[in-house]
């Protein structure tokens, strides 16, 4: 069989096909040309290519923490938060200052208030701190989810049976939750800065 028919034959085709793409291959990884072997940074390079593809889920978010820009707030939004967290401490006070009524009744709004208050800054942690990996025991966690849920259960119970006039139960009504949803943004805000700042001693520390 002469040459021009196995180069026309479908095998021929396909090996001529395979010995083209090895060649383009090894054209694309550069080899030693005293070693025949790839060389040492690419070899590398493929190493750290296959360590991070078996990194786990919290390697690899930590791994693109390190190489990441980390966005900060900026000072106009720290100063929004600090101000309207002021702002909704200020007309909770007022509210229950000039709060008409019996004093036991002013005592008890106070106590739920400040009892919302504190349980909204124990939630805020316990839902950062377990964010990634479990950190508590299931026991704490119903704890933290029970006292916020008594918390907004007894103060919007109070409010609702106290007598007071109608207009007066929705300026402490809306003054009251303003200060919940500023508290969740402040924690939020001061966690943030916290971890930043965790991080970026870390990566100074490494360089």
């Amino acid at each position: 069989m002469s040459a021009s028919t196995l180069q026309s034959t479908p095998f021929s085709a396909m090996r001529q096909s395979a010995a083209e793409g090895t060649a383009t291959r090894s054209q694309t990884r550069p080899i030693d040309i005293n070693t025949g072997e790839q060389s040492q940074a690419d070899t590398n390079a493929g190493n750290e290519r296959s360590s991070h593809s078996n990194m786990g889920y919290s390697d690899k978010s930590r791994y693109v923490a390190r190489k990441a820009f980390f966005l900060k707030d900026t000072k106009a939004w720290n100063a929004q938060v600090w101000i309207s967290f002021g702002i909704s401490l200020f007309l909770c006070a007022v509210g229950l200052a000039y709060l008409p009524g019996a004093d036991l009744d002013r005592a008890f709004m106070v106590m739920g208030y400040f009892f919302c208050l504190f349980t909204a800054f124990v939630l805020s942690k316990f839902v950062r701190d377990n964010a990634q990996r479990k950190t508590d025991t299931p026991l704490f966690g119903a704890v933290v989810y029970a006292a916020f849920a008594a918390a907004i259960a007894l103060t919007a119970w109070g409010l609702y049976r106290m007598g007071i006039p109608e207009s007066y139960k929705a300026y402490l009504l809306v003054s009251w939750l303003y200060l919940i949803t500023t508290t969740f943004t402040l924690a939020k805000t001061l966690r943030d800065r916290h971890e930043i700042a965790l991080i970026e001693a870390r990566e100074t520390r490494v360089d």
